[in-house]
C-alpha cells in the first residue's frame, strides 16, 4: 500500500525570501556548507529559506519489514548488537546523524539493498536482520523530486512510491528538487553536513518558535545513492527505533560474490547462508539454529 501523504502549512514568518531569491539563498547554504560552517548555523539558514513552504508527511502503516545489516568478523550473540549502535561508538558522521548520534538505519524491501549500502565484499561475513514495525511511521521525504531518480525507478518494482504530490507552488518545487539534490550526492563530509541539517529541520516540530499540530516525526526516507536509486533508505530516530520495533530474524551469511556494476545500474550479490535465528531470549540471547544450511542465495537489485 502507498503510504498516506499529508501536508503541513509551515508558519508563515515576517521574513519569508521571495520565490525569486530563492535559488540564491540556497546557494549560500550550499557554500557554507563547503567552508565547514557549524551544524548550528546550517540549520538555521535551511530552516529559513523553509518559511512560508508546506512540507509533506510519508505516512507508512504498522506491520513493514525493515532489513539491516551489520559487518561483523564472528557470529553475533545478542540482539542489541543488530540494531542501532550505542552513541559512544558513533565516530563519523553519516547521511542523517552527527558524529556521536545514533540512528537506526535500514531499507525498506530486498535485504540485498542492506549489502550493497554497506558495500560488501567477497569473503566478508554479515548479520542480516528482519524487524517488523508495531506503529505507523511518519517519515519525512528527501531526494525523490529529481529527474534522475524520476528516470531511472521505472519498474513497478522500483516505482518512487515516496515522492511528493505534484505542485503547482514554484516554492514547494524549488525546495523539493533542492532537498533531492543535497540527499542524491555521493558521500563525503560536506554532503553529510548539509544533509545533517535538513534532517535536523525535518525531524523538528518546531518552526518559528511555533509547534506544528501532528508533526510527530519518527525518521527520515531517501532512495539509496549506493543502490543507483533503486532502493529506499528508512533511517528511524532512536526512540522509534527502540519502542517500535519487533525482531523477526537473523541470517549470519557469507558473500561468495558481489557485482556491483553501476553503469548498468545492476546489482548482483550472492550470498551463502550459514546460520540463522528465528528468536531470541528475554535477556536478548540470540538462538542461532546452530548448523550451516550451506543455502546460497541470489540477489539482483
Amino acid at each position: 500500500m502507498s503510504p498516506f501523504f499529508k501536508s503541513l502549512d509551515l508558519p508563515d514568518a515576517p521574513d519569508i525570501i521571495p520565490e525569486e531569491q530563492l535559488p540564491h539563498q540556497l546557494a549560500l547554504i550550499e557554500i557554507a556548507a563547503e567552508k565547514g560552517e557549524s551544524s548550528n548555523v546550517l540549520e538555521a539558514m535551511v530552516r529559513r529559506v523553509h518559511h512560508g513552504s508546506r512540507i509533506v508527511v510519508a505516512s507508512l502503516e504498522e506491520g513493514k519489514i525493515l532489513h539491516r545489516a551489520v559487518r561483523y568478523r564472528q557470529k553475533p550473540w545478542w540482539q542489541r548488537q543488530l540494531g542501532r549502535p550505542p552513541n559512544s561508538i558513533v565516530g563519523q558522521m553519516g547521511r542523517v546523524n552527527m558524529a556521536g548520534e545514533s540512528v537506526f538505519y535500514s531499507v525498506l524491501g530486498s535485504p540485498a539493498a542492506c549489502l550493497i549500502e554497506c558495500d560488501a565484499a567477497i569473503g566478508q561475513t554479515f548479520a542480516v536482520s528482519a524487524w517488523k514495525t508495531v506503529k505507523r511511521m511518519n517519515l519525512q521525504s528527501f531526494g525523490y523530486v529529481s529527474e534522475k531518480v524520476m528516470s531511472l525507478r521505472t519498474e513497478p518494482a522500483t516505482k518512487a512510491g515516496w515522492m511528493y504530490p505534484a505542485t503547482s507552488r514554484i516554492r514547494e518545487r524549488l525546495l523539493c528538487e533542492w532537498q533531492s539534490k543535497v540527499f542524491n550526492k555521493e558521500a563525503g563530509d560536506y554532503t553529510y553536513a548539509l544533509s545533517n541539517a535538513l534532517t535536523k529541520f525535518g525531524l523538528s516540530d518546531v518552526v518559528n518558535g511555533r509547534r506544528i499540530p501532528s508533526s510527530e516525526f519518527h525518521g527520515i526516507i531517501y532512495p539509496s545513492v549506493a543502490a543507483e536509486f533503486l532502493g529506499d533508505n528508512i533511517a528511524l530516530t532512536p526512540r522509534f527505533a527502540d519502542q517500535n520495533l519487533l525482531f523477526q530474524d537473523c541470517k549470519w551469511i557469507e558473500i561468495i560474490d558481489a557485482d556491483m556494476l553501476k553503469s548498468l545500474r545492476r546489482h548482483h550479490v550472492e550470498w551463502q547462508l550459514l546460520d540463522r535465528a528465528e528468536k531470541a531470549q528475554g535477556d536478548g540471547h540470540l538462538i542461532w539454529m546452530g548448523e550451516p544450511t550451506g543455502f546460497t542465495h541470489y540477489s539482483w537489485f
